[in-house]
């Protein structure tokens, strides 16, 4: 094992080290960090970011979408704002502002209203909120395609019950409009959302993931099916959708398909999960011959024939993902959301993320295990009754952190252990060494706690596994995992990593294990004559930081660029807070990254500043913009000052009207080709009222883009300014 340890505060952008005999080198950028705290319009109250649009929690890592004329990234986010459940992100491919937009509005999709009974008998009218899932794929004419999930609740189980709890069901609600789950389509610029009428009640509770096969123009995904025990579907390029296979129930447990993958030959293969239980819940099965899961093949040609096992994971070996995304929390009912204990607040367990392959340069199928669900059983919790808690090894949100230790430890005359690391290193108090209540770290009761990633070979089932990890390197593989164009195998842990810290806004300094990026070359992975890993491949790549590359990375995949793009689900970089003009050092809701495997760093620089960079209304601030080996650079935003070609360096004065101007530049690196930006806010104050007391909206200024540069292929291409899209049905 080769492992690269960063320093504790790399800046995005900066050329990784490579070790002795490492293929490249690589460069990381984090693109953007979402914000949640700011109403519709991006504007913000004292504590809250200004001029950004509302989006937190990336679903899937982000779509490298093409258009005739444009290139962008487009992914779904758990929220926009609090009244609206399943939203679009849209960000260039370059370090920039993101946009949000609603495809549900234009679908026409409401909240269902339905009845929720508590334990006691009685009962609550609840709005449940359809969902976006999953990944988008893009169709050879340049439709998006994505998934839409009906409402359903699942109970966070406590025994005893609550009475003042809701008793929440896991089942669909199927009545509505969507019946079990439908497909919807976007333009390739994420506009003009529609809803595929050919997908309703034919998919039930899909899982969210989407495999286009760009020779036949045919979509395949999975869903569980009436039965539960999985299923496989197609939609067809004439938006024609069927179901290609049903899996049978293949240990007598519950089962949950994940991805897929296509390889030659019109051969799919993809990986079953196997539930053996909660961790720690009285009857989960703990032997280590448990099996927990299964790597497939489907012939394309004769479906009809049924899947052949290539293997049968072991709880020794690891465990597959069993929850589906789908079927995550999502129902509440006056303004509030409803969990077990009837606290009337939403339950933030981490969202599931499904297991992934991916086929690699030398015709194996790569892969990772970890923990099966996201949930470990505590007996005599903090509320002193037995309850399932989120899974530390799932990753965790900072911002939650003191509640880790009501979730996992027991408490003991009103006093609780205070954790100190969000992924389970204890803090205890008054110098205990040893807290003797509840489960202690790592939460988990399987043999191979962090996870570890293995080979299959796709044609034999011979199985390989390569590397276990032991949470300084990682923990818990989940995600998309992709072939770089290096050859080597790429991916990211949910957790692990080396302890890192940032400052918090009280002063604090916060450790966390925020998760890793890590590669597989298969060139070096050695094998002896008794079939035993001498070598595994593996490289340590970037050891994320809350603050920095964010917080629980869920997978990276691979653009039509060459380079890699990912996304955290927590975690972010500072923003500005609106009335104070003060920098908060991080945000909470999680970003968007990319990853350069070519180790090609742009040796030319261009910075842009606005000086001042807060001024009222009628003044004027000068935009200043120095570069060095760079050229073909462009200004983009919404002023119209600030837009078209420029010179590599000067400057101009600017005086527009009240609002938030996101300012950017994008040039050509001389030497590389490669896209140089920097971006700048200006902001522009007046009177929050009118004489006539009526109050003034900004808006968000800077919100549209114009002309990017966007590097790939040394083309120039025009992003069109966004507008908000009716209702097309």
């Amino acid at each position: 094992m080769k492992v690269l340890r960063l320093l504790p505060a790399l800046a995005s952008g900066v050329l990784l080290a490579a070790p002795v005999g490492a293929a490249e080198e690589v460069t990381f950028t984090t693109i953007t960090s979402l914000h949640y705290f700011a109403d519709a319009t991006g504007e913000g109250t004292e504590d809250q970011p200004k001029g950004w649009p509302p989006a937190e929690t990336p679903l899937a890592p982000p779509l490298f979408s093409i258009t005739e004329n444009s290139q962008y990234l487009l992914l779904p986010v758990e929220r926009a704002r609090a009244d609206s459940y399943g939203a679009l992100a849209r960000s260039p491919v370059v370090a920039s502002h993101y946009q949000v937009e609603s495809p549900k509005t234009e679908m026409g999709i409401e909240p269902e209203t339905v009845t929720v009974q508590r334990v006691d008998g009685t009962s609550f009218q609840a709005s449940a909120n359809y969902r976006l899932l999953g990944n988008y794929v893009q169709r050879n004419n340049g439709d998006v395609i994505g998934v839409l999930v009906p409402p359903m609740g699942r109970f966070q189980e406590a025994s005893p019950a609550n009475p003042n709890s809701a008793s929440f069901s896991t089942e669909l609600v199927t009545s509505g409009e969507v019946q079990g789950g439908a497909l919807y389509r976007l333009d390739s610029d994420g506009n003009y959302a529609e809803l595929l009428e050919e997908s309703i009640g034919v998919l039930y509770a899909p899982v969210g993931y989407l495999l286009h096969d760009s020779d036949s123009d045919v979509v395949y995904g999975v869903d569980e099916g009436p039965d539960g025990n999985g299923r496989i579907f197609r939609l067809w390029p004439d938006n024609r959708v069927d179901i290609l296979y049903t899996f049978a129930n293949q240990t007598g447990r519950d089962q949950l398909p994940n991805s897929l993958v296509l390889g030659g030959g019109g051969q799919l293969y993809g990986l079953l999960g196997y539930d053996r239980g909660m961790p720690f819940k009285p009857g989960t099965l703990t032997d280590p011959e448990t099996e927990v899961g299964a790597v497939y093949r489907l012939d394309l040609n004769s479906p009809e024939d049924g899947i052949k096992i290539l293997h049968t994971f072991t709880l020794s070996e690891g465990e597959i993902n069993v929850i589906n995304p789908g079927r995550h929390r999502w129902l509440h009912g006056s303004g509030s959301y409803f969990k077990a204990d009837g606290a009337g607040h939403e339950s933030h367990s981490t969202a599931p993320v499904l297991s992934h392959l991916v086929e690699g340069p030398d015709g194996w199928l790569y892969g990772g295990t970890a923990v099966g669900q996201c949930e470990v059983w505590v007996e005599n919790s903090y509320w002193q009754d037995d309850r399932a808690m989120s899974a530390p090894l799932c990753g965790w949100n900072i911002s939650m952190t003191s509640s880790l230790g009501y979730y996992v430890f027991r408490k003991e005359g009103y006093v609780a252990p205070y954790i100190y690391n969000s992924n389970g290193y204890p803090n205890y108090p008054n110098g205990v060494t040893e807290w003797p209540y509840g489960i202690q770290h790592p939460f988990y009761d399987g043999p191979r706690p962090y996870g570890a990633l293995y080979r299959v070979n796709k044609d034999t089932g011979e199985f390989q596994l390569l590397h276990e990890f032991d949470y300084d390197d990682g923990a818990s593989p989940r995600g998309p995992m992709a072939l770089g164009p290096d050859g080597n195998i790429y991916g990211t842990t949910l957790t692990g990593g080396t302890l890192r810290e940032f400052k918090k806004t009280n002063g604090q300094i916060h450790k966390s294990r925020n998760g890793t990026l890590y590669r597989i070359d298969p060139i070096a992975i050695q094998v002896d004559a008794d079939g035993n890993v001498t070598a595994d491949g593996f490289e340590l790549l970037r050891d994320f930081t809350y603050n920095q590359e964010g917080n629980t990375p869920i997978g990276v995949v691979r653009g039509s660029d060459d380079r890699l793009y990912g996304a955290a689900l927590y975690g972010g970089q500072e923003f500005v807070r609106g009335a104070s003009n003060t920098t908060v050092p991080y945000d909470d809701y999680g970003t968007l990254f990319v990853v350069d495997t070519s180790g090609t760093a742009a040796s030319g620089s261009i910075v842009l500043t606005a000086t001042p960079p807060v001024i009222q209304l009628g003044e004027i601030s000068e935009l200043t913009w120095t570069g060095s080996g760079v050229e073909n650079c462009q200004a983009s935003s919404s002023l119209e000052a600030w837009s078209g070609s420029l010179t590599p360096s000067g400057s101009i004065d600017v005086s527009p009207a009240a609002g938030n101007y996101y300012l950017s530049i994008a040039c050509e690196d001389q030497s590389t080709g490669r896209a140089v930006s920097d971006t700048s806010v200006l902001r522009v104050d007046m009177a929050s009222e009118t004489e006539d007391d009526n109050n003034v909206s900004y808006g968000n200024g800077g919100g549209a883009i114009g002309w990017w540069w966007v590097g790939a292929g040394g083309l120039l291409f025009r992003f069109r300014t966004w507008k908000t899209i009716k209702t097309v049905r």
